[in-house]
């Protein structure tokens, strides 16, 4: 059976997705991901994958959009690619590619997005709403 789709995010956030295509040696490779601007630290890692140039495919929890770091190792120092293998990486948030790659030496980071809360577009103030004249004391 197929895997059930995980439910949407809430509001503005979004869930990241690391693709991992290992090369001959997937021991060697292992990353995280961490969140810069929250004391939320690492949010996703994986590594000491034991399948040659396989697709490995990690999702996150729901977050929110801000700064995170992207770091990929490799222990022999040669990267995922080129030498012993066509490995790759591939960092998305939602649908949008935030970071890529595969040759590298012993490790490589990204870094994309900023902290603080997106401003929120400005909206003019309420106008008073017209007021009616007084009317006269009511008479009994």
């Amino acid at each position: 059976p197929a895997p059930t789709p995980l439910p949407p995010c809430p509001g503005a956030q979004q869930r990241f997705e690391v693709q991992i295509i290992t090369d001959n040696y997937p021991g060697e490779t292992t990353w995280t991901l961490t969140d810069k601007c929250e004391s939320n630290g690492v949010i996703l890692s994986d590594g000491s994958y034991d399948s040659t140039n396989t697709l490995f495919s990690t999702m996150s929890a729901c977050v929110n959009d801000g700064q995170y770091e992207f770091k990929i190792n490799d222990s022999f120092g040669d990267g995922v690619c080129c030498a012993y293998g066509q490995g790759s990486y591939e960092v998305k948030f939602g649908t949008e590619v935030k970071a890529s790659g595969g040759e590298f030496g012993s490790s490589e980071t990204k870094i994309f997005g900023t902290c603080g809360s997106t401003p929120s577009p400005t909206t003019p103030p309420p106008s008073p709403s017209p007021t009616a004249p007084p009317s006269s004391a009511p008479t009994s």
